[in-house]
């Protein structure tokens, strides 16, 4: 059951003398041991935010409640060791005597907090300073923070903060804590950076004083193969067959599910739940674990449960992180890294007082981690976004109140997975201002709580298992990745960065994991790792950040110059990979191959690097852009989808006219849709589209991936084929074309790369491209994906020929990040502003042919796949802002969206958004289909029904997945929005009660709607006003 959250607590009306002065003063207050903590409100104590004072209670006793003009009932007095005497007086009666109780218990039975801290006598503070005295000072001395020339600075008042005892003006000086370790009890004035510092300190006093009086327990470790935990009171309630029930559970003889039927039939023991609480709990635990029993129970729905079970009982949120640390082990931790923003999510959303479940949530992270590094990196730079939430000034008190919680998990993570010393961590972090600055008082007393914290972790575990002794075995739980980096080698391939041949597969060889902590040497080695890995990624986008304040005209110089200075660390690795992929090695920066683009508010940078993997690039075939082995053509396991013919009668019967907007182009139909064309090799990458790349407009950003027989389009081996010098000639004119449009192929520049480079004889040489951003929170981005991601697996296992691209995102902090680059695509106002546009339609022509050859058709059914997936993706998540430098073209034919930076409910231009079209779907782009009246256009009509059809039974999941991160998210779709209000309408697009009829009926009113809409027509020119994109 859930402990409580303190010895005592409640509204208490107090001050320091029975007499006035001072006033009686009402503050929420809460006793953890002999440790009295007072604040304005019940809402600031129970995110322990905001607090008012702090004494250490030595004795209590009653007090008549005397004062000069008053008599104040329920009246009592309590010493404390900083020689002050509080008189206070409670509520009822019945509150005054629990306070009494509470204070003399704990002065009998817990050694003062002061002495446990180390923390000795106040000789110099026997008479504390009142609150006002000696902290303003004057006005013309300086801030130590604002700049010299801050004019306006100067003028206002200073204060000396009383921790760090510098100076700071009134603007850097706002917060006021309790400084017991200065001998403060009251609220200080203190800087900013003080403030961060002492609510660090705060926090872990609070862990360790409930610790200490017993208030929580340090709980027991997690165990994946430990028996089911129930409560099982044998009292009265229990009828004789309940008894028999639990005796036979406890011996072994039946199992959990049979002991759930027992309980479950036994009518007199549920008509007694009610007065026995804790009974329906043990119900609640055997049908938890039933669940896990199940074989489609999955990664997903343990995500699930965890947050539906975060204010839950203990006993139900401990099993759930047993079975996602069990996840972890076996061939699913790339699902548990997809979930990896959820989990995180989970962690920053417990309540605050929950400490068993912070204990058990820091064992499933820091095991997790310390098994894989790459998943340790990602982790660390979505907490310092979440850093920068909470010490955002404007951020909700709940979110300033994970500050400490989050810079306490980062300290453990470079302490127990990285293996960096704890002063190390502590000083170096505030350095580099991850965490804040630390005074040697604090410092000390940081070093000796979280000592405390160790040894309580310590008496908690198990002795530890003997270490395996084959090398296999030892490092058999750990993740590709980290064995690459932890596994003796016997050979090496660029010093000083050796590359081993490892295998990528899921598979673990061994079935019984071994639990292993890692050697000194071997955290030496993630340690170096780790740090060359967060420099290599903090050097992209400080080039970033650093270009938006240079000129536009001197920008790409300055990259260039900035390139040529860069410090490549030998271990630096392309981040945006999964945690079972490939270890990529960057070996070179090309400085003359960078590009900057220039928004209004950004300059993101386009960076090529020279890699060698580790995996034998001989073997399998990968794409340039990701270090995951590829299906290639013969291997292709996709098919042609089974025809719906029902849906196909619908659509049949069913006119499709366009909308009153757009009468130039009706939209009718008489024919029976035909049946779609087999889905190709290169419909559907094979795990999955996170090959998919991320370009920005207008740089043609060339990459041919070598997965699929369309590349073969732009690079294909005439000379091979039997065919006659005109057709070669034909081929060839196409090829410039294309070319022509998108810029140089990504396989001429790697080629031309690996001419020039040094090291392009090596083994698994290829070229990654990444983009840099800064100024930019991206995270809302990595979320949209994650659901593209979800819709994609949806299409897919439905066996539809649906295309997306899902390009992978890594958010380094709240306002800087690294994107893949798209490549072999570019915008299509980029594409407009080509000389010799006409239309879509013509560039199609022109680039593959005419509309009858092969390579026409399909690059038309790759569109029109990738119209029906947007056009649904679009629908469900209403991405808003699609204009042209928003939605990129292939060199296959791909339609691909970029850029979520509007959706579920955010548009520009907030409720006078002018975008009301449920998705883009212009009539250039039925033209390229062919027609209203075309079989393509059928062809789309179809694909968008049935993958409507087919995210339907999926409502259920993807909601989850949104209202999980929609309560208390950063996300700009979720902030300061009604949250259940965005998640019913969300709820409502899948329209869940219509029958197939009416689906087909909505699909087809959904794409007269958006067929020539005025609103898109209207946004487009908009566009092109403002910011001078072509419509």
């Amino acid at each position: 059951m859930k402990g409580p959250r303190a010895s005592c607590e409640g509204y208490l009306t107090f001050r320091t003398s029975p007499y006035s002065p001072p006033p009686m003063i009402r503050s929420y207050s809460m006793l953890v041991g002999t440790c009295f903590y007072y604040y304005a409100s019940q809402e600031d104590a129970e995110v322990m935010m905001r607090l008012k004072g702090e004494v250490d209670v030595i004795g209590a006793q009653e007090w008549d409640g005397k004062g000069n003009m008053h008599i104040y009932t329920n009246g009592f007095m309590f010493v404390t060791a900083q020689n002050k005497v509080f008189y206070a007086y409670a509520d009822t009666p019945m509150d005054k005597e629990k306070w009494l109780r509470a204070m003399q218990t704990a002065v009998m039975t817990t050694v003062p907090v002061l002495s446990t801290l180390g923390i000795s006598s106040l000789s110099s503070h026997h008479e504390l300073m009142s609150p006002s005295s000696g902290t303003e000072i004057d006005v013309h001395a300086r801030c130590a923070v604002c700049p010299q020339d801050d004019v306006a600075a100067a003028a206002l008042l200073k204060f000396r903060c009383g921790n760090c005892e510098d100076t700071f003006c009134d603007r850097h000086s706002l917060q006021r804590l309790p400084l017991p370790h200065k001998g403060y009890y009251y609220a200080m004035r203190v800087c900013d950076e003080c403030y961060y510092a002492q609510l660090f300190v705060n926090y872990l006093k609070a862990m360790n004083q409930r610790l200490s009086s017993r208030t929580c327990v340090y709980p027991k470790p997690l165990n994946v193969n430990a028996p089911i935990e129930l409560i099982m009171p044998m009292g009265p309630s229990h009828t004789p067959a309940t008894t028999i029930a639990l005796d036979l559970f406890k011996d072994g003889a039946i199992t959990a599910e049979e002991l759930e039927v027992l309980l479950l039939a036994d009518k007199r023991y549920l008509d007694q739940t009610t007065e026995q609480p804790e009974i329906p709990l043990d119900l609640k635990i055997l049908a938890l674990h039933r669940e896990f029993a199940s074989k489609s129970f999955s990664v997903s729905r343990a995500v699930v449960l965890l947050h539906q079970n975060l204010e839950s009982d203990p006993l139900l949120f401990k099993p759930i992180l047993e079975r996602l640390l069990s996840f972890s082990y076996d061939a699913k931790i790339n699902q548990v890294e997809f979930y990896w923003p959820q989990i995180v999510h989970a962690y920053l959303n417990i309540p605050v007082f929950e400490f068993e479940k912070l204990f058990w949530m820091d064992e499933l992270v820091l095991s997790i981690c310390s098994r894989s590094i790459h998943l340790a990196l990602l982790l660390i730079w979505q907490l310092r976004g979440a850093l920068e939430d909470a010490m955002d000034p404007v951020a909700t008190l709940r979110s300033q109140s994970t500050f400490a919680r989050v810079a306490r998990l980062m300290v453990e993570i470079e302490v127990h997975v990285i293996g960096s010393s704890r002063q190390e961590v502590l000083q170096q972090s505030c350095a580099k201002k991850i965490l804040p600055i630390l005074t040697e008082d604090q410092l000390a007393l940081v070093n000796t709580l979280m000592d405390n914290m160790a040894a309580y972790r310590r008496d908690a575990s198990p002795s530890t298992a003997p270490v395996a002794t084959e090398l296999d075995a030892q490092y058999a739980d750990f993740s590709g990745f980290q064995q690459h980096l932890l596994k003796p080698k016997e050979k090496t391939i660029l010093p000083p960065a050796p590359i081993a041949d490892w295998a990528t597969g899921n598979a673990k060889p061994e079935p019984l994991r071994r639990r292993r902590t890692m050697s000194m040497a071997e955290k030496s080695v993630l340690a170096t790792f780790y740090a060359e890995e967060c420099a290599f990624v903090e050097q992209i986008t400080d080039i970033a950040e650093k270009l938006r304040f240079v000129p536009m005209a001197e920008r790409k110089p300055m990259l260039a110059k900035h390139l040529e200075t860069f410090s490549l660390p030998p271990n630096a690795y392309i981040p945006l990979v999964k945690a079972t992929d490939p270890f990529e090695q960057v070996v070179r920066l090309p400085p003359k191959e960078g590009t900057a683009f220039s928004t209004k508010a950004r300059v993101p940078i386009m960076l090529i690097f020279e890699v060698v993997r580790g995996a034998n690039s001989s073997l399998q075939i990968t794409s340039p852009g990701s270090a995951r082995p590829l299906m290639t053509p013969q291997a292709s396991t996709t098919a042609a989808y089974e025809i719906d013919e029902e849906v196909r009668h619908l659509i049949n019967r069913q006119s499709i006219d366009s909308v009153s907007s757009a009468p130039e182009t009706p939209l009718t139909t008489s024919a029976v849709p035909t049946t779609p064309r087999p889905a190709t090799s290169d419909d559907d990458d094979d795990d999955d589209d996170d090959d998919a790349q991320h370009g920005i407009h207008p740089m043609p950003l060339g990459h041919a991936t070598t997965n699929n027989t369309s590349s073969g389009a732009l690079e294909m081996d005439l000379s091979s084929m039997h065919i006659s010098d005109e057709v070669m000639a034909m081929e060839r004119d196409r090829k410039k074309d294309l070319e022509a449009a998108f810029g140089e192929s990504w396989l001429s520049k790697r080629e031309r790369i690996r001419l020039s480079s040094p090291h392009g004889h090596l083994p698994g040489w290829d070229i990654v491209s990444m983009i840099g951003k800064s100024n930019d929170d991206m995270r809302q981005e990595v979320f949209t994906l994650q659901l593209i991601q979800k819709f994609l697996e949806i299409f897919k296992a439905a066996n539809l020929p649906i295309w997306l691209k899902v390009y992978r995102i890594i958010a380094t902090s709240s306002s800087a990040g690294l994107v893949e680059t798209l490549t072999n695509a570019m915008s299509l106002d980029g594409l407009k502003k080509r000389d010799g546009y006409v239309s879509l339609l013509q560039h199609f022509e022109k680039s593959y042919g005419g509309a009858s050859t092969e390579t026409f058709a399909s690059a038309q059914a790759k569109f029109i796949q990738s119209m029906a997936g947007y056009s649904l993706v679009s629908y469900f998540l209403q991405i808003k802002d699609r204009h042209n430098g928003n939605i990129m073209l292939d060199n296959e034919g791909h339609i691909i969206h970029i850029d979520y930076g509007f959706l579920l409910g955010i548009a520009p231009g907030g409720s006078f958004s002018i975008e009301t079209a449920p998705f883009k779907l212009t009539t250039e782009m039925v033209d390229t289909m062919g027609g209203p009246d075309s079989e393509g256009f059928k062809e789309y009509v179809t694909l968008c029904t049935r993958g409507f059809l087919a995210l339907q039974p999926h409502c259920d999941e993807l909601c989850d997945l949104v209202g999980i991160m929609a309560q208390h998210s950063p996300y700009p779709c979720f902030a300061n929005k009604d949250v259940a209000y965005v998640l019913s309408r969300f709820r409502s697009r899948f329209k869940v009660a219509m029958s197939k009829h009416e689906v087909v009926s909505h699909m087809l009113y959904l794409i007269r709607k958006s067929h020539g809409n005025y609103s898109t027509r209207q946004y487009d020119a908009f566009q092109r006003m403002t910011n001078g994109i072509y419509p």
